[in-house]
């Protein structure tokens, strides 16, 4: 059994979190991608998609290529939107909710100042052992990230 680290990015700043703990960890990686991509500028996703977190929508993704049963140990990751996940990483946990169930599951949550409900969204889903709050501020990293992110990966490997 192994770990996976899955993950969302509209603007790779999670995907950088993500290249980064499957490294540090020996992880695969999988990224998750909308079967219709946001063709908005960020302004006007914005706009558009608040409207619908309220109704936590669940969008249609591409076909993953993981088997998700040869893992035991499971990192997501996922920016905050409208203090909620993404609606492509609530696609991922709701259509994969019974295979996910016995899992361990640790979180990322990248955003820029507040990770609002993230967390309890995501325990709707799955048993969540621990999460990291990474916020970015214009697209850098606060200065915590090193050692906040350090700490995590330093978790992450005791547990295996």
């Amino acid at each position: 059994m192994g770990a996976a680290v899955i993950y969302y990015s509209y603007s790779n700043n999670t995907r950088r979190i993500a290249e980064i703990i499957a490294d540090k960890v020996g992880a695969d990686i999988l990224e998750l991608v909308p079967a219709v991509p946001y063709s908005y500028t960020y302004d006007e996703l914005v706009d558009d998609e608040e409207k619908k977190m309220d109704q936590k929508e669940l969008i249609e993704l591409e076909p993953i290529d993981l088997d998700l049963d040869f893992y035991d140990t499971i990192i997501i990751g996922t920016p905050v939107w409208w203090y909620g996940i993404s609606p492509a990483m609530r696609t991922f946990l709701s259509d994969n909710k019974e295979v996910l169930k016995d899992k361990k599951f640790y979180a990322f949550i990248t955003n820029g100042g507040w990770i609002g409900h993230a967390v309890d969204d995501i325990k709707e889903y799955v048993n969540l052992v621990d999460y990291v709050d990474l916020q970015f501020v214009n697209k850098q990293l606060k200065l915590n990230y090193d050692k906040d992110l350090d700490a995590f990966i330093e978790k992450l490997n005791k547990s295996e």
